[in-house]
């Protein structure tokens, strides 16, 4: 079953650019390694704290 645009739209807030009963999931610096070219500068930044890199948010389909 596929989610109408309606229906998504229903639960998008375009001010704060969120999804009101989504999935969400982020993504921390230290939760990456390997992904980065530059091992020490990849390093170095994680020694200076573990950010934030990404949050997504997902929607399923209703089923049935």
């Amino acid at each position: 079953m596929r989610l109408e645009i309606a229906q998504l739209l229903t639960r998008f807030d375009p001010q704060a650019g969120t999804l009101t009963e989504g999935r969400e999931t982020q993504r921390r610096l230290s939760e990456m390694q390997g992904c980065f070219a530059d091992e020490a500068a990849y390093a170095a930044a994680l020694a200076q704290g573990d950010p934030i890199l990404y949050t997504t948010c997902t929607v399923e389909p209703a089923t049935g």
